[in-house]
């Protein structure tokens, strides 16, 4: 699922974002073939994309995972550009280790400070709110725990929309939430969702502002 929402994030970063750098780290445990693994910031996506491809998930003997160690490596490791905007996706399904939760609160605050946001998503599929067993509720709660820390939002990954919607909310500001939700609501429907489509390749913000302004005057 993980490796299926990847494309569609980043032609959506990549039509609204000129500048914009792509890393990737990955985890697992202290007893399992690896601790954390990285692949560098790099514009260049398909590398990030290789990276993934590699990617198996396998081990998990047990259920939490070292989900602080894969933080840390993200937001202490990685070559991050000093006056960035810096966003970090968590992806999973276990929580972190008990005796770890002060660090990575620590460390979430402390990135929150250097411009930085934790957004959560949580890789479960069909494990909506409202539906989640009782085995499903300990890491759930971890992670929308981990995505407050980090001033960022938590979702579901088959509500990737909401994913795409809170990184575009990023870029426009929050006070343009309407207008991005109208380009949202039209980017999927005929010669007009082409179009729009086409003014964000093009980067054109000041249009896709301005237009749906003069609709709400109207």
């Amino acid at each position: 699922e993980v490796k299926a929402q990847l494309s569609q994030m980043h032609t959506y970063i990549g039509a609204l974002v000129g500048d914009y750098r792509l890393a990737m780290v990955t985890y697992r445990d202290r007893e399992d073939e690896y601790l954390t693994k990285q692949e560098p910031f790099t514009t260049d996506y398909y590398r990030i994309l290789n990276f993934v491809e590699r990617v198996n998930a396998s081990g998990g003997d047990d259920i939490p995972e070292a989900v602080f160690d894969g933080i840390k490596v993200a937001v202490e490791y990685l070559r991050w550009r000093r006056n960035a905007f810096k966003v970090v996706l968590l992806f999973g399904d276990a929580p972190p280790h008990e005796r770890q939760v002060q660090a990575w609160r620590s460390l979430a605050g402390r990135f929150q400070r250097r411009k930085g946001v934790i957004h959560t998503i949580y890789t479960d599929v069909g494990a909506r709110a409202g539906t989640l067993e009782n085995d499903g509720q300990k890491p759930v709660a971890a992670f929308r725990s981990i995505a407050r820390y980090g001033g960022g939002s938590f979702t579901f990954i088959d509500q990737e929309s909401e994913i795409v919607r809170a990184i575009q909310l990023m870029i426009f500001g929050k006070e343009h939430a309407a207008e991005v939700e109208r380009v949202q609501a039209q980017l999927d429907f005929g010669w007009r969702g082409r179009h729009i489509r086409r003014k964000i390749k093009e980067r054109n913000i000041k249009w896709l502002l301005d237009i749906f302004r003069k609709r709400e005057r109207v």
